[in-house]
Parts: C-alpha cells; structure tokens; sequence
C-alpha cells in the first residue's frame, strides 16, 4: 500500500490543536518531543486523514528558513 505523511509546522501546538478539535478533528496520543528539533501532534481529520502538526524549536525553524524564523523566511508580520 502506498502512503504519504502531511506534517505541517505550526506556530502554537497547543492553539493548533485546539483548532483541529473546533474543526471536528481528533488528537492521536500526546505530543511527541524530538530533542533540539520540535513538538509533534498526530491528528485525524473530520473526513478520517492522518496527519501530523510540527512545532518546530526556533533554531531549528531558522536552519529550516521557516516563515517567521528570522533566518530568510517570509515573515506573517
């Protein structure tokens, strides 16, 4: 079977898993820390899709050049 994983970086883990429940989603376990890179939330949509929401740590979200970063990214300001 083919599959593909979504992992979206998120600003606010906690606040973005708030709008997955206010949308009809649902949280898969706690959030999972991966040392010096960030925060991971499993998620289901309303429609039954996996995926994954990614509070990176700020030097990490740099060397990314993540929007909002600081490191060259687009900035939401």
């Amino acid at each position: 079977t083919n599959r593909f994983e979504v992992t979206f970086a998120v600003d606010d883990l906690g606040a973005s898993n708030v709008q997955v429940t206010k949308a009809g989603g649902s949280l898969v376990g706690e959030p999972m820390t991966i040392p010096t890179v960030g925060t991971l939330q499993l998620f289901v949509d309303s429609e039954g899709n996996q995926a994954l929401l990614m509070q990176y740590e700020p030097a990490h979200a740099a060397q990314l050049g993540l929007p909002g970063s600081g490191s060259g990214g687009h900035s939401h300001e």
